[in-house]
């Protein structure tokens, strides 16, 4: 139970609202664009949506005891490296409680986004698979389409105040 709480406050903290720093949305950031979903935890039981709009990241998450958590964040993705990294900033949980930034590496392939974090104040992983710590794991989203949306989005999730 710890386990599945624990990765609702890494995602909740994945996702503060941030404000559109005007840049252009180009490269892989322009690819993460849309509904992503997943199943994260370490049984794979907690149902991930996550939606990108800019650098602008909101998670939806459905806990398997049904608890519903929606948190807000910022995106920051780094292509000149290898593997490519990711920084999720500027996150608050339910009641804007801030959380630490949790470094990662990625890879996008087609409608396939795996990401690999390095937990909380953990460093950056170098390889994708899973490590030591609170969400130091690997989570493979996939695109939703709009054939699948719904029958994989959660209900409405309770919306953390602002």
């Amino acid at each position: 139970m710890k386990t599945a709480i624990s990765t609702v406050v890494l995602f909740a903290s994945l996702a503060v609202s941030t404000a559109f720093s005007g840049e252009a949305v180009q490269g892989d950031l322009a690819q993460l664009q849309g509904r992503w979903t997943a199943m994260a935890g370490a049984k794979k039981q907690v149902q991930v949506v996550m939606t990108i709009r800019d650098r602008v990241v909101t998670v939806d998450l459905k806990t398997p005891t049904g608890m519903n958590i929606q948190v807000k964040g910022e995106l920051r993705v780094d292509e000149t490296t290898s593997p490519r990294s990711l920084d999720w900033t500027k996150f608050a949980g339910p009641d804007d409680q801030p959380l630490p930034e949790i470094a990662a590496v990625y890879k996008v392939e087609q409608d396939t986004f795996t990401v690999c974090n390095g937990g909380f104040l953990g460093k950056r992983p170098r390889e994708f698979k899973p490590g030591n710590g609170a969400f130091a794991d690997v989570v493979v989203f996939r695109r939703l389409t709009n054939e699948t949306q719904a029958s994989r989005t959660p209900e409405k999730p309770a919306v953390a105040a602002r």
